[in-house]
């Protein structure tokens, strides 16, 4: 494993070997291996509730990501509720930008170079997708439920950097959470997590 270091407190991302000719088993594999690195003594048994989300059996909250050889998990301490993504930089987001992206995200990406539109689009699907795994509203809708707030200039490779992420609907006032994000390797990074507010 190629273990790709971040600042982020709580991620470990990997790039990994191809283990078998089975995708969900060797993304199992993947996970947890990098779970055990996490919490080398006594590791947590990984399961998933009903709607999908994964859940230690442990006192930690997780979400794990996956794409091509990588694999990355986000554990944190509760209250917090953790999302993470992790994306190879390709034209994919480019080509279906419309079902994702609002005006205001449409208009910064084409403003953007052609070079820098692949980029981007997959920063603000990554971070959409950070979103719903934190928030897991009631359908799919991430262009109406969530809102980026991207700097005008991206940074560059390999540097770590925050924007602001709303989610609007059905909250009112709307839900806002910071996305950390890394491009690097080829491949995009964002997380966040949120503390549910205690009634």
């Amino acid at each position: 494993m190629h273990r790709l270091s971040v600042d982020i407190a709580g991620v470990l991302i990997g790039r990994f070997d191809k283990l078998s000719d089975k995708k969900r088993e060797d993304e199992r594999s993947r996970i947890a291996y990098l779970l055990r690195q996490a919490i080398p003594n006594d590791t947590p048994v990984l399961d998933h509730l009903p709607n999908g989300r994964p859940i230690l059996s442990s006192t930690h909250n997780i979400s794990i990501s996956h794409t091509g050889q990588w694999g990355a998990i986000y554990i944190v301490p509760p209250p917090f509720i953790p999302g993470i993504d992790i994306e190879e930089v390709s034209d994919r987001a480019l080509r279906v930008c419309g079902r994702f992206m609002n005006d205001k995200e449409m208009e910064l990406l084409t403003s953007a170079s052609l070079e820098q539109q692949q980029l981007l689009s997959t920063i603000i699907w990554s971070a959409k997708e950070t979103a719903f795994k934190i928030f897991n509203p009631p359908d799919a809708n991430l262009q109406a439920r969530f809102d980026t707030s991207l700097p005008s200039t991206l940074p560059s490779e390999g540097d770590l950097f925050s924007f602001g992420l709303t989610y609007s609907k059905p909250y009112h006032p709307a839900l806002s959470i910071t996305i950390q994000a890394v491009y690097t390797e080829g491949i995009v990074l964002t997380c966040a997590q949120y503390a549910p507010a205690i009634d």
